[in-house]
C-alpha cells in the first residue's frame, strides 16, 4: 500500500513538473516572441470576392470559438494596382466599406488573426494566424515569403505559381494544424477561376508547345512544297532546264532561302505560344470596380478562335498543295 501511495506521489510530481516547463515554455514564448511557424502553399487559382472572404472570417471564428481565447485582434490589407493600401483593423469595417469607389485593380489581400489562447497551460500563448492571397505572384512576394521564414529556398518556384499561402505562429501544434486545415477548407469551397476560361481554353494552354510546333512545321512544309511546285510549274512550261550548273545553283540560293523560312516558321510558332499562354490568364478578385473592369481586359485579349482558325486553314492550304503538286503532269 505505501509503494503504491509513493508512486503516485512520484507521478504527481512528474506530471506537476511537466506543467511546470510547459507553463515555463509559455512564458518565455510570450517574453521573447519565440514560437515555431508552419506553412502552408495553395496552388488553386480560386475567384475571391467579399461574401467569400466574409465565410473566411465566419469558418475561423467557429473553430477559435472551440477554445479559450483569452484577447484577439484582425487585420486585413487590400493592395490595389495603383499602389494604394487599404487596412481594416475589423472586419465590420471592411465589410460596411464601398469598394465600388475603387477604379483600381486588386493586387493582393493580407489577413492577420493574433490572437492569445488559453490551452494546456495556466500562461495564455500567442498565435498568428496569416493569409495572403495573391492574383499574380511576383518576385517581391517570393522575397517576402521566404525571408519571412517557414520555407525552403529551393521552393522559391513553387510559390511564385502559388495564389494563396498561409502561415502560422504557433506555441501549440494541434491548433496551428486545425487553421491550416480550415484554410484548406476555404480554399476547396472557392470557385476555381481555371473553370471561367472553359474547357477549349484549357486544352489549348496545356498543348500550346504542341500547337506551336505544329504551326511551325506547318509553315515550313507549306513554303517548301510552294517552292517545288512553282520550279515544278517552271520546269512543265520549259522556262528551266535541269544541268549540272543550274543544280550548283539552285543548292547555293536554296541555303539562305530555307533558313529564312525556318526563321519565318520558328518565329509564326513562337507568336503562338505566346498567344496561348495568355489564354490561362485570370484576375481571382471580384472587389472593387477596377476588378471587373480588369477582367474584361483579360476576356477580350485572350482570344483563341482566329489563330485556331488559322492554323486549321494552314493544315488545309498544305494538303491542297500536295494534291496539286502530284496531278500536275
Amino acid at each position: 500500500m505505501t509503494n503504491q501511495i509513493e508512486i503516485r506521489k512520484n507521478e504527481c510530481e512528474e506530471s506537476t513538473s511537466q506543467e511546470n516547463i510547459q507553463n515555463a515554455s509559455a512564458l518565455l514564448a510570450l517574453l521573447h516572441g519565440k514560437t515555431d511557424s508552419i506553412t502552408k502553399m495553395f496552388k488553386k487559382e480560386i475567384v475571391v470576392d467579399i461574401v467569400k472572404l466574409v465565410q473566411l472570417k465566419n469558418m475561423m471564428n467557429e473553430k477559435l470559438a472551440l477554445h479559450y481565447i483569452t484577447d484577439s485582434s484582425t487585420n486585413i490589407v487590400f493592395t490595389f494596382a495603383n499602389k494604394k493600401v487599404l487596412s481594416f483593423k475589423s472586419w465590420i469595417e471592411m465589410e460596411k466599406y464601398d469598394f465600388n469607389q475603387i477604379n483600381s485593380s486588386t493586387q493582393s489581400i493580407n489577413i492577420q488573426w493574433d490572437f492569445f489562447a488559453k490551452l494546456n497551460y495556466d500562461m495564455p500563448q500567442r498565435h498568428t494566424f496569416n493569409l495572403r492571397i495573391v492574383s499574380s505572384p511576383k518576385p517581391s512576394d517570393v522575397f517576402k515569403a521566404l525571408l519571412g521564414g517557414g520555407f525552403d529556398e529551393n521552393q522559391d518556384f513553387e510559390i511564385q505559381t502559388c495564389t494563396m499561402i498561409c502561415r502560422v505562429d504557433f506555441i501549440n501544434n494541434t491548433l496551428a494544424e486545425e487553421l491550416l486545415n480550415v484554410a484548406a477548407r476555404w480554399n476547396e469551397l472557392c470557385e476555381c477561376a481555371a473553370t471561367i476560361n472553359g474547357k477549349t481554353k484549357v486544352i489549348l494552354f496545356k498543348k500550346r508547345n504542341n500547337f506551336a510546333k505544329i504551326a511551325e512545321l506547318l509553315f515550313i512544309l507549306i513554303s517548301s512544297m510552294l517552292i517545288a511546285l512553282l520550279i515544278k510549274i517552271l520546269y512543265n512550261k520549259l522556262l528551266i532546264n535541269f544541268n549540272l550548273e543550274t543544280l550548283i545553283y539552285g543548292l547555293i540560293f536554296s541555303v539562305p532561302v530555307l533558313q529564312i523560312i525556318r526563321s519565318l516558321g520558328h518565329a509564326i510558332g513562337k507568336k503562338l505560344l505566346e498567344k496561348f499562354e495568355g489564354l490561362m490568364e485570370t484576375h481571382i478578385f471580384k472587389i472593387t470596380t477596377g476588378d471587373y473592369k480588369m477582367m474584361q481586359k483579360i476576356k477580350k485579349e485572350s482570344t483563341y478562335k482566329k489563330e485556331l482558325f488559322l492554323l486549321i486553314l494552314n493544315i488545309i492550304f498544305s494538303l491542297v498543295i500536295s494534291l496539286v503538286f502530284f496531278l500536275i503532269n
